[in-house]
């Protein structure tokens, strides 16, 4: 049986640190979290693209932060 965690639980006020944020997966679970109401810390090596994904989620009404950084370990 599949169930919603939204349901159940209220995120709003907690806070997400989303690595990969820029693009792809780390950007759509970082626009979730803003959409629950989350404040939202985005973490990308990709530094074109980071704004775009901050102005994104900013633009759902979240507070946004958003941070270029590797945290691929070497």
């Amino acid at each position: 049986m599949r169930t919603s965690a939204t349901a159940t639980y209220d995120f709003s006020g907690r806070t997400a640190i989303v690595t990969g944020a820029a693009s792809g997966m780390g950007k759509g679970m970082a626009r979730q979290c803003a959409k629950r109401g989350m404040e939202v810390v985005m973490a990308a090596f990709d530094a074109k693209a980071l704004p775009g994904a901050e102005a994104e989620g900013k633009a759902l009404g979240a507070e946004v932060l958003a941070v270029h950084m590797n945290v691929k370990l070497k």
